[in-house]
């Protein structure tokens, strides 16, 4: 027998194509269909008659695994979930006191490296890896991974040993390969073709299975791609391709190792994809464009009309709260238990126990920091707990009354509830505990969906901590309860129905695999969320991983970006929805599947794209408190603010709120950790403002040529192409340098190109500006400080240009993601400030709010004319590296004596006096509260 590989066009609809393979064969042949997921087998059968679907078997690749272990496995198995072989592992582990003893000789302490160690040992069953196993030497590593890893060889060998009579995700791909030797499963097979559709990455353990199968068999794969060069590209006289569909290929070589192959091919047409990008400050405003961009009107019917994709199910909620109610809706993901008001109280509640079990141990007063205890008090269900339970409200109030960094729970007589949970011996009480507390909680301001959350709780982690057999062996305690319910609460989804199969298709992009849709709408297409950050594996470094012949992260990141580009290729529309950020506080970065289709029209010479740009504005709440009364100390503090030197970054964050400056700046309150924040934004920007910089630095104190430019291309390009070894010696440069050295070489090669075309772009419109100016530099980060107005800041570039009879002072910041927003001189003038003195409410800072959004190049001009006193004219602009063409330069100009000039000064002035003056701190929620981060503890938030 043989292996048949069909190679299906993109163009063409391949779960079409697969329908109409079964149509030729079935129902005269009995056939067995595979598939990595599910959902695209709900589309098949729908193509099928009901004979067709009838003699055909439809498994998910791991379904038919596992079905093959409990159906053929010569001796009967017992099927294990992620917890209980956690706790497997963790049992073989407290049985070897060498390893044991350096985890902390801890059952609570040694949880977590268990379950890495079991994810470990998964992947190790899947590649058929662990002959390749032996005992390691990594000095770098911490003392826990250190001692796993020398002694991860007999580690692995006792698992396997353990592993005998059970079976979980992983050790299930070994049993279904002596499942397939089996006489039984030999005559299952026998009269049976079967089809693998979509499975571009296959472990070692399916290729033996697939080689087995196919020595008896007919195995047909499927695979979609791209037979119409949709890939490549020329730059600089060579062609190229960014290797999305090499997956595919590399697959079909390992197919070719184990059997005979044909080929078959299934054209189509090379059509392109009509491509929109929409740039969007938050969720919410991405859900916003989505309706818009939802057939007005009717209902969506076909099933393969209009798909949403989302990287992240926890943009689920807000997305869907944006939708018209008269759409049918078939979503096929759930929403992560963690992320639900349940979720995100228990994790709270556990951040509170973990501050206060060292002191409950040593019998401390339990004292847990504001911060902490806001963030739990900040949740409908605290609230919700009956007052004569737990008294939230009065706590929260006594918080804001004192404005301390600590709480005393023992003196403020609140501790009662956390000593219950810190007093637990088991997982009973436990269980008893929650769900005491659960019991008190009152119906009242409990919403449908937080009530299923509860009532999920309790029936798929409180419950099933009661039969957990295997608990009773270990010395239980509240942390270890807490690894065991963070990790359950991991892998728990709030599920929604994916019936009828028709409507809105929403789902996730493992969910989306094969699937192809007229229109498809991706959402949240930020770097660090798709792809994902690569997580630092504290047991096994990347090195030992390849060494061993684990997949690496760049493997996976490459069938993350083929599901994406295969999804997007073979729509007709596709719509791209990424955060741009709208604040000086939040940047967000394009990830570099975006980057990457911006780069390929570029290089196309198609012309470039020039992303949708939308706002929506939120008014703030009259009917909301309207501040926090100041005391003596908060008006000190305010006071060292104002009258030391502030920069034009604090200015703006005043502006836009000053409950969360309040927060920031006054209580040193940390915010939310923004995991969308892209340590490559900050990174590759620092890069590209660093390179500018160098190359300007040639010419400083002189006139820019024509050569210049040319010469600044030729700099630039000689710094990206030596990286990082260019910037090694660049100073401050470490974390640069170590992220360049750390890029895979994928990514780092996308990098320079991107980066090396923009900047000579950059360059090639700053030759085009010299044809009308001349221009000196005579400033590179150039600090400044103003003694009237106490501020002060670093200006990237300052120039003298001569253009016609004028002399103007230009001042240039770089920007290489979002703009600065800058307003109009109109605006300014609606401004009265005769009518602000000695008025320091919240009525004139919110005015203020509405027609300045940014002080920043109004500060620089003000630092600019300190520097140089004698000059009349100024100009500030930005330069927008990653848009260098004409329209992305922006500024605002003055001369001295302009009445704007002076109404930049009374506005800074009375910024700082309202800090002072103001009686209350003003909260002004509106659209930043979307990206604030402080909204998980601010009472004013109006998201």
């Amino acid at each position: 027998m043989s292996i048949e590989i069909n190679r299906v066009d993109l163009s063409l609809n391949f779960l079409s194509v697969i329908a109409e393979n079964i149509s030729l064969l079935s129902p005269r042949n009995k056939l067995v269909v595979l598939f990595p997921n599910i959902r695209p087998i709900r589309f098949v059968t729908k193509m099928l008659t009901l004979d067709q679907n009838l003699s055909t078997e439809f498994y998910t690749i791991e379904n038919f695994l596992s079905d093959m272990v409990g159906k053929f496995y010569p001796s009967k198995i017992k099927y294990l979930d992620q917890i209980k072989r956690t706790l497997l592992i963790l049992k073989l582990i407290k049985e070897i006191p060498d390893i044991y003893k350096y985890l902390g000789n801890r059952d609570d302490l040694a949880f977590p490296w268990a379950k890495r160690v079991s994810s470990l040992f998964e992947e190790i069953d899947k590649q058929m890896l662990g002959n390749r196993l032996h005992d390691f030497q990594y000095v770098e590593a911490i003392d826990e991974a250190r001692k796993i890893i020398e002694n991860i060889k007999t580690l692995y060998r006792e698992y396997r040993n353990l592993f005998n009579n059970v079976t979980s995700s992983g050790d299930v791909y070994l049993k279904a390969l002596e499942a397939i030797e089996t006489e039984y499963f030999k005559n299952y097979i026998s009269d049976k073709t079967f089809f693998i559709c979509g499975a571009v990455y296959l472990s070692n353990a399916e290729l033996k299975i697939y080689e087995e199968i196919s020595k008896k068999n007919h195995i047909k794969f499927f695979f979609h791609t791209d037979l119409h060069g949709r890939d490549n590209f020329e730059f600089g006289g060579e062609n190229y391709s960014f290797g999305v569909y090499s997956l595919v290929e590399n697959t079909i070589e390992k197919l070719k190792k184990i059997s005979e192959i044909t080929f078959r091919e299934h054209k189509g047409t090379k059509i392109r994809t009509k491509i929109e990008l929409h740039e969007l400050s938050d969720t919410i405003s991405e859900g916003k464009v989505l309706n818009h961009i939802l057939p007005k009107g009717r209902k969506i019917v076909a099933a393969d009309e209009f798909g949403v994709i989302l990287p992240s199910e926890s943009s689920l909620l807000p997305i869907l709260s944006q939708i018209d109610g008269n759409k049918d809706l078939n979503i096929t993901m759930g929403y992560p238990f963690k992320n639900t008001e349940v979720g995100i109280f228990i994790n709270n509640l556990f951040d509170i126990l973990e501050e206060l079990y060292p002191r409950y141990l040593n019998g401390q007063p339990l004292i847990v920091t504001t911060e902490t205890i806001l963030r739990f008090l900040d949740s409908s269900i605290s609230t919700s707990i009956k007052r004569d339970y737990f008294d939230s409200i009065s706590l929260r109030q006594i918080i804001y009354k004192d404005c301390m960094p600590s709480v005393n729970l023992q003196e403020k007589g609140y501790a009662e509830l956390f000593i219950k949970l810190l007093e637990i011996k088991g997982p009973k009480e436990f269980v008893l505990t929650m769900e005491d507390i659960l019991q008190n909680i009152e119906d009242k301001g409990i919403d449908p969906f937080t009530e299923n959350s509860i009532s999920i709780f309790v029936s798929r982690m409180l419950q099933p901590l009661k039969t957990i057999d295997l608990l009773e062996e270990f010395d239980i305690n509240i942390t270890f309860i807490q690894s065991i319910i963070k990790e359950m609460m991991n892998d728990l989804y709030i599920p929604f129905e994916g019936d009828p199969l028709k409507g809105l298709q929403i789902m996730g992009f493992l969910e989306s695999r094969s699937i192809s849709f007229d229109t498809v709408v991706f959402i949240d297409m930020n770097e660090g969320v798709i792809p994902s950050i690569p997580k630092i594996d504290p047991l096994l470094p990347e090195s030992i991983k390849r060494e061993i012949g684990l997949s690496s992260y760049e493997e996976r990141e490459q069938l993350v970006r083929y599901n994406f580009f295969r999804t997007l290729h073979s729509s007709k529309t596709a719509h791209i929805l990424y955060k741009s950020g709208g604040s000086s506080r939040e940047k967000f970065m394009r990830s570099r599947f975006v980057e990457q289709l911006i780069l390929m029209k570029e290089l196309e010479n198609i012309g470039t794209f020039q992303p949708q740009k939308y706002h929506f504005a939120i008014s703030p709440n009259k009917n909301e408190s309207d501040g926090i009364q100041k005391d003596d100390k908060i008006i000190e503090k305010f006071c060292e603010i104002a009258n030391n030197k502030i920069s034009s970054t604090q200015l703006d964050e005043y502006i836009t709120c000053p409950y969360s400056f309040y927060l920031k700046r006054i209580k040193g309150i940390k915010g939310r950790i923004n995991f969308d924040n892209g340590f490559d934004a900050s990174n590759v920007g620092k890069l590209a403002h660093k390179i500018v910089e160098e190359c300007y630095k040639k010419t400083m104190g002189n006139y820019l040529a024509d050569g210049d430019m040319d010469n600044f291309s030729r700099i630039a390009a000689s710094i990206i192409d030596d990286l990082p070894d260019s910037i090694a010696n660049f100073k401050d440069f470490e974390s640069v340098y170590a992220y360049l050295k750390n890029l895979n070489e994928f990514p780092f090669k996308i990098l320079q190109i991107t980066l090396k075309d923009r900047l000579l772009k950059y360059f090639k419109e700053q030759k085009l500006i010299l044809k009308n100016e001349n221009i000196k530099i005579i400033g590179l980060e150039k600090y400044f400080v103003d003694k009237q107005l106490m501020i002060h800041g670093y200006i990237d570039r300052i120039e003298i240009v001569e253009r016609e009879a004028d002399t103007i002072l230009r001042i240039i910041d770089y920007k290489t993601g979002g703009y600065t927003k800058i307003f109009s001189p109109a605006k300014l003038k609606k401004i009265n400030l005769d009518i602000f003195e000695d008025k320091f409410g919240i009525e004139e800072i919110s005015e203020i709010k509405r027609d300045v959004p940014s002080l920043q190049l109004p500060v620089y001009i003000i630092g600019a004319s300190n520097i140089y006193s004698d000059r009349e004219k100024f100009e500030a602009k930005i330069h927008n590296l990653s848009k260098p063409e004409k329209d992305s330069v922006r500024g605002i100009s003055i001369s001295k004596g302009d009445e704007s000039l002076a109404r930049y000064y009374q506005i800074i002035k009375y910024i700082k006096e309202h800090m002072v003056k103001s009686e209350k701190i003003y909260p002004l929620p509106g659209d930043n509260c979307r990206y604030c981060e402080y909204s998980y503890l601010c009472k004013f938030e109006k998201v």
